[in-house]
C-alpha cells in the first residue's frame, strides 16, 4: 500500500534523491527561485518514506535506490499508473551512473529521452524514461547537487572550519559536512546565495 501510495499513484511528481540533504536544496532553492512554499513537487529520499523504507530494510544512498529499482516489478501489482511522475535523482559522479547502469537492465524498454525535440528546448539534464510513470534524472558529469552553488558559497568557513560535502568520515575540528551546510550557509540570511544554476534542475523536472 505504502509503495503504490508513493510511486504509482503518487497526488504530486515525486523526486526522489539520494541522501537526506538533497530534497532540502531542491525544496528552499524552489522557494527562493518562485517565491512559494506550494511546491508542484515532492521532494524526499528513500529513508523518508519511513513504514516502506523500514519494511524493506531501505536507507538513504545510490545502493538502496538500485536495490529498490530491481525490486520494483516484484512489489508492482496495478495495472493502472498516476500522470504524475516518479523520478529518481541522481548525482553526476559514478554512483549516480551506477544506478542508471544497473537500473536499465532491469527495464529493457527505456527510453534515453532527446529534450531537442521539445519546442523551445533549451539544454536540460540527462533523463531515462524506464516505463510509465518511471524515470531517472542525472546532474551533469562529476556534478553534486552542491555543486550548483556558487564557489564563493562553498568556500565560506564556519568557526575556521571548511566545508567537506564528502559522505565520508572526516575531522568535524577541521571540516563541517551537508546538514551543516544548509543550515548554516544556505539558509543564512546574511549569505547572498546565487540559485540560478537550480533552474536547470526544475526546467527538465
Amino acid at each position: 500500500f505504502s509503495f503504490h501510495k508513493e510511486f504509482i499513484f503518487n497526488e504530486k511528481p515525486h523526486i526522489i534523491c539520494e541522501g537526506v540533504t538533497d530534497p532540502l536544496h531542491l525544496k528552499y532553492a524552489y522557494k527562493q527561485l518562485h517565491s512559494t512554499n506550494n511546491y508542484p513537487f515532492k521532494f524526499s529520499s528513500l529513508e523518508e518514506i519511513h513504514i516502506f523504507s523500514k519494511i524493506l530494510g531501505l536507507g538513504n544512498g545510490t545502493p538502496n535506490m538500485i536495490k529498490f529499482l530491481n525490486m520494483y516489478h516484484k512489489i508492482k501489482k496495478s495495472k493502472a499508473n498516476s500522470a504524475n511522475a516518479c523520478i529518481f535523482f541522481v548525482d553526476g559522479d559514478n554512483d549516480g551512473k551506477s544506478v542508471i547502469t544497473n537500473t536499465l537492465k532491469k527495464f529493457k524498454n527505456y527510453e534515453k529521452i532527446d529534450f531537442a525535440n521539445y519546442k523551445n528546448s533549451i539544454d536540460l539534464l540527462e533523463t531515462y524514461h524506464l516505463e510509465e510513470n518511471l524515470y531517472i534524472v542525472q546532474l551533469p558529469k562529476e556534478e553534486m547537487i552542491e555543486n550548483l552553488y556558487p564557489q564563493s558559497i562553498l568556500n565560506i568557513q564556519l568557526c575556521s572550519r571548511a566545508y567537506n560535502g564528502s559522505n565520508d568520515k572526516f575531522d568535524k575540528k577541521q571540516f563541517y559536512g551537508k546538514i551543516e551546510f544548509i543550515n548554516e550557509i544556505i539558509k543564512n540570511p546574511n549569505n547572498k546565495v546565487d540559485f540560478s544554476k537550480f533552474y536547470i534542475v526544475f526546467d527538465t523536472l
